[in-house]
């Protein structure tokens, strides 16, 4: 520390004796003479020295400047004063003691009011780069918030607009095909004026059916034969997929049509299956059949089973 040593040579650094004495004319002294002439008051202006300097160079010289660091040093800096003081020969008097006292006092006062100071402009410095950096933190943290709300809300907006899409065309798909039903219901209605089957006599005298000359194209006649099996299958199928809550005369109708090609085979009552079937087609056009309990596979059943049907009233007797 920079006042451990002699307090002689500190004040030796303070002061140039040879430029004092040249101030006033005189002889460069030696270290004794000023030591003495210093301590005595014979130079003017040695008493009340200023010890400002010499404090603020010691304080520049701790290795770490705390409160407690600054306030042991500014202890050791007053005893050394006053061990020095009374070494001067001759003596010095008590109020020449507590002049030089209080100037290292105001010395002490002005360097130590310059460092706590120091201390708040630079607290203040890091206190405000921390909250600096608080503050970007912050901001940063807001900003990601932000984006991932902003991702949060275009993607819930774009699954809202999927669905939105999805249901409009699936109204669009119902209300083609609502619309190609009402189309095709007009075509049947219409074919069925002039496309019924021409009703004949058989060989044997009765009276049978057959198809219409100009309108009825018989297709797969390879298939007739079969035409009861096939149904039959398609029947049976039918009635192990069917919900519970189906309609229960709907099962009836089924297995009533299946029994009686089971019974007859190629020369089924037609009459018979024709009632069975109303009451099947019936059962299906029923506006909550789709929604409750008829599921587009079992659609696809009943299709196949309208087109046997048609198939077999078109060309009855099979055996023909």
């Amino acid at each position: 520390m920079l006042l451990d040593g002699d307090f002689d040579t500190l004040i030796a650094q303070h002061r140039d004796p040879a430029l004092e004495y040249a101030a006033l004319g005189l002889p460069p002294p030696t270290i004794a003479q000023f030591k003495v002439e210093y301590y005595c008051g014979v130079l003017k202006g040695l008493f009340l020295a200023d010890y400002y300097p010499l404090i603020a160079k010691a304080m520049a010289g701790l290795p770490e400047a705390s409160g407690e660091s600054r306030r042991a040093f500014y202890e050791r800096a007053r005893a050394a004063l006053v061990a020095q003081l009374q070494t001067v020969s001759p003596p010095l008097s008590e109020s020449e003691i507590t002049r030089e006292r209080l100037s290292l006092e105001e010395a002490i006062r002005k360097v130590e009011a310059e460092m706590v100071a120091r201390e708040r402009d630079f607290e203040n410095s890091a206190v405000s780069k921390l909250l600096e950096k608080k503050l970007e933190e912050r901001r940063l943290q807001l900003l990601r918030a932000q984006q991932v709300e902003k991702k949060r809300l275009a993607e819930e907006f774009n699954a809202i607009r999927a669905q939105d899409d999805a249901r409009r065309q699936r109204q669009n798909e119902e209300a083609e095909r609502i619309q190609n039903d009402i189309r095709r219901r007009k075509t049947r209605a219409e074919l069925a004026k002039v496309a019924s089957p021409a009703p004949e006599l058989a060989s044997d005298g009765r009276l049978d059916v057959g198809p219409n000359p100009i309108y009825d194209e018989a297709s797969a006649t390879e298939d007739l034969p079969t035409l009861p099996i096939r149904q039959r299958a398609t029947i049976r199928g039918i009635v192990s997929g069917l919900p519970g809550n189906a309609p229960r005369y709907l099962k009836t109708s089924l297995e009533i049509y299946d029994e009686e090609l089971k019974v007859r085979g190629l020369q089924p009552i037609l009459g018979l299956l024709k009632d069975a079937f109303e009451i099947i087609k019936a059962t299906l056009e029923d506006p909550n059949a789709r929604r409750e309990w008829l599921e587009p596979g079992l659609q696809k059943a009943f299709q196949v089973l309208a087109e046997n049907h048609q198939t077999l009233v078109n060309h009855f007797p099979l055996d023909s």
